[in-house]
């Protein structure tokens, strides 16, 4: 009788295998998979193959191998940036005061020169629906890789 021994290849070794997920909406270890997943498809590893290892914090997480898989083994840090939520932005000012418009571009070029040190860029911010009133909705575009989420800001006109 004889053994046949499977050589796993360690999961690091994995051709083009991608370890920085970008931006993410949080850190949980479900979250931190589906992006590992997401931007390492065709590369051997199944959502079913791989697991959290340690606790995530805000920027790296260890995935690692589960010993059930037959192709790779071990595990790797993988590294991310978690989106902050701009309503609990500490300090944010939403009260624009007076404006000479009620123009989208005018309202987000005010809240953004209103929060200067908010790391915030017009490219990331919109208004679906036009402004009515005295006040607007801005929301971050799905698409950015500092922030996420919505504020209702105020303002006059003249």
């Amino acid at each position: 009788m004889f053994t046949i021994e499977v050589l796993k290849k360690h999961i690091n070794q994995a051709e083009d295998l991608t370890i920085d997920l970008g931006p993410l909406n949080d850190n949980q270890k479900a979250t931190i998979i589906n992006a590992f997943i997401q931007q390492n498809r065709g590369k051997g590893v199944d959502i079913g193959d791989i697991e959290i290892i340690n606790e995530p914090d805000t920027t790296s997480a260890t995935i690692g191998v589960k010993t059930t898989l037959n192709t790779h083994k071990g595990s790797v840090q993988v590294n991310y940036q978690v989106r902050k939520t701009i309503s609990t932005i500490s300090g944010l000012d939403l009260d624009l005061g007076q404006l000479n418009d009620n123009q989208k571009a005018t309202i987000i070029q005010e809240f953004i020169d209103q929060n200067p040190d908010k790391d915030l860029l017009a490219s990331d911010l919109e208004i679906q629906t036009y402004p009515s009133g005295d006040s607007a909705t801005i929301k971050v575009k799905t698409d950015s890789g500092t922030h996420k989420g919505e504020v209702i800001v105020t303002f006059t006109t003249e």
